[in-house]
């Protein structure tokens, strides 16, 4: 009888096991009687006979039999969780009016029981929580298709606007409107209807051959002359000359030489410059013109995005405009010829940037320096065109007059001659209907240009129509 009790019992608790297999060894039969006597004790920490067990050890009993059936069995939570409980409470008859062996042999059933409801049961789970996701998940799905649809032209409008900084920038260009004109500057001197300029070096102005060329560019029609007011200021009787002879005269300044190479500037550089360019006004210059108003090209500064550098170049023109217009002149600047193309470039220049504090801009659309454009480089006539025509759609304050290109680089590439690759720029720059053209010679050798003049017009001339 001991035997068989403990055969039932050993699979549940492997401290019986161990009994058994004492017996099995012929230990003396003091020790089965022992483990006899154990073994209720042992049985009374089962969820079923806690009504069994005093009031005050039974949570510490139940613990050790959670550790017990956790480490050797299925946690009671685990059998709790899949047995439901019954919808109408049953009173339970205690287990101890049954006899041990009737008791064991319910245990054996319940188990077979709940074997073949565990088998049963993961299916059934899987069929419900496969079931449950195939009835929500359409539901769920349009939702977020709908959601996405309402939320799409939000981000076809932020792709639309970009670059980090950049995407933000283009759509600050693309959305915002262009400020309105300002009527309210006065300036001492008029100025020219249409621009027909030379640049004219220090050099130059400063030499003796300087009221010849003066007298040459008046007979071919040239009514402006920039001129360098630096490394030193042209001298006074030169200036008087040629505004005596109906001149406007605008000062060169360079306010970056190649481009800002730090960030911030150097300590004190803007005052210098500043202070030269408030030189020129004082001089009788009409127009103050600033070049290399920029960042240099190849800047990289960690941190530096392209907003804080547009708003480091307009802090910087902000600090002219403040000691140049009590003088009443016009201020102007030089941006790069593909600022005319683009919407926000690194170089911290944009067109409605210099349209808020400048009178004049001046694009640099050389054709032979769109290095990656060869269409550009071989057709003047539309670069000069539509720079100049793109510009003045963007701007409602500054006039624009391009810089052309009076210098042979890459003038082969067009097929064309100098003189025709300078008459076409000539045409296009009449054509677009901006306020003129400065042409630009570092040398300052002007011949081939002004033969392109006494030549007349190069392209066909534009139909109007009616």
């Amino acid at each position: 009888m001991p035997c068989v009790f403990l055969h039932a019992l050993h699979r549940r608790m492997p401290i019986i096991d161990t009994m058994f297999s004492l017996h099995k060894k012929r230990l003396p039969r003091i020790l089965l009687l022992l483990s006899m006597i154990a073994l209720p004790l042992l049985t009374l920490t089962q969820a079923e006979n806690r009504h069994l067990i005093p009031e005050e050890n039974r949570q510490e009993l139940s613990d050790f039999y959670r550790y017990l059936r956790t480490r050797y069995g299925k946690a009671p939570e685990e059998r709790r969780s899949e047995t439901p409980p019954p919808l109408v409470p049953s009173v339970e008859k205690p287990r101890a009016e049954v006899p041990e062996h009737r008791q064991e042999a319910q245990r054996r059933a319940e188990d077979s029981d709940s074997k073949a409801t565990n088998t049963q049961k993961p299916s059934e789970q899987k069929g419900t929580s496969t079931e449950q996701p195939a009835e929500k998940k359409p539901a769920e799905r349009k939702q977020v298709l709908k959601k996405n649809t309402s939320e799409k032209p939000r981000e076809d409008r932020t792709s639309q606007e970009k670059p980090e900084d950049e995407i933000e920038l283009v759509a600050m260009s693309d959305t915002v409107e262009l400020p309105e004109p300002r009527n309210n500057r006065s300036f001492a001197k008029a100025a020219p209807s249409f621009y027909r300029g030379l640049y004219i070096n220090n050099a130059l102005v400063r030499g003796k051959g300087f009221a010849n060329f003066l007298k040459t560019a008046d007979n071919h029609g040239i009514n402006v002359l920039v001129i360098d007011i630096q490394p030193h200021m042209p001298p006074a009787e030169a200036l008087k000359l040629a505004e005596d002879m109906g001149f406007y005269l605008v000062a060169r300044v360079v306010v970056f030489d190649a481009g800002l190479k730090t960030y911030p500037a150097p300590k004190g550089h803007i005052e210098r410059i500043v202070n030269r360019a408030e030189e020129g006004a004082k001089a009788g210059f009409a127009e103050i013109q600033l070049d290399y108003i920029r960042f240099a090209d190849n800047l990289r500064v960690k941190g530096l995005t392209v907003q804080k550098r547009y708003d480091y170049i307009s802090s910087v023109l902000s600090q002219f405009e403040r000691r140049l217009r009590p003088y009443k002149v016009r201020i102007g600047a030089d941006i790069f010829g593909r600022i005319a193309f683009n919407r926000d470039d690194i170089i911290g220049q944009k067109l409605e940037l210099f349209d808020r504090h400048m009178d004049v801009i001046y694009p640099m659309l050389y054709p032979s320096h769109f290095y990656g454009d060869p269409i550009r480089r071989r057709k003047p006539y539309h670069t000069i065109f539509d720079g100049t025509l793109g510009s003045k759609k963007r701007v409602r304050n500054a006039r624009i007059v391009p810089y052309i290109q009076a210098f042979g680089m890459r003038v082969g590439e067009s097929g064309l001659s100098v003189e025709n690759y300078i008459r076409a720029q000539l045409d296009a720059a009449q054509d677009s209907g901006g306020a003129g053209y400065v042409a630009w010679n570092a040398r300052n050798d002007y011949s081939v240009f002004f033969r392109a003049i006494r030549s007349g017009r190069f392209m066909p001339a534009v139909k109007t129509k009616r």
